[in-house]
């Protein structure tokens, strides 16, 4: 799971949920996995997003 978000796919699939192209219509659809994903994702991503670059 961690290698996964790791690659080029992985994040990709992260941002595109972020911007509003969803794995599916309603959040009840996803599959616990695909859910936890999704939440890990989220997490690194926001990380990620609020780090300092110097």
């Amino acid at each position: 799971m961690n290698l996964f978000l790791k690659t080029n796919e992985g994040k990709n699939i992260i941002w595109l949920d972020y911007c509003g192209y969803h794995l599916c219509d309603r959040q009840s659809d996803l599959t616990w996995y695909q859910e936890y994903f999704i939440v890990k994702g989220r997490s690194k991503l926001y990380e990620e997003m609020n780090k300092v670059k110097k």
